[in-house]
């Protein structure tokens, strides 16, 4: 009986090891604020290094919004080139968007103020070789 036991532990012990560690996701209770939020930069410096792009050609800039806060508004517009895979460059922003709002819920967290919105750029100029939105 004692050695079935000392055969079985091991097995034991290595499921119990799998199953912690499996069970650390982003809705997890063992993934802390910090974590969640260092894993939300990441993705948002993944899409923000796409558009780190020289801008010689205004023409060939769009902007599209990032970031929502607790009330579901836009927090900020950035440029990017067209140039680049506008289809995965987007789906990347709807995924930020949507971790950001589990984020949010996740961490009760209110970041809702009426008076700051932020107001949609009309365009993208170049600048010394920066994109930067441009707002009437």
């Amino acid at each position: 009986m004692k050695s079935k036991l000392i055969q079985i532990l091991p097995c034991f012990l290595i499921l119990c090891f799998q199953f912690l560690i499996s069970c650390k996701t982003d809705d997890s209770p063992f993934i802390t604020r910090e974590e969640e939020s260092v894993e939300l930069n990441k993705k948002y410096d993944k899409i923000i290094s796409m558009t780190e792009v020289e801008c010689t050609d205004s023409s060939s800039w769009g902007f599209t919004a990032i970031g929502i806060n607790s009330c579901g508004e836009t927090k900020k517009y950035i440029p990017y080139p067209l140039g680049i895979d506008t289809t995965s460059f987007k789906s990347l922003i709807s995924l930020y968007n949507a971790a950001e709002i589990r984020f949010i819920k996740k961490w009760n967290i209110a970041d809702c103020d009426t008076l700051s919105s932020v107001k949609q750029p009309t365009g993208v100029v170049c600048t010394e070789g920066r994109a930067q939105l441009v707002y009437e």
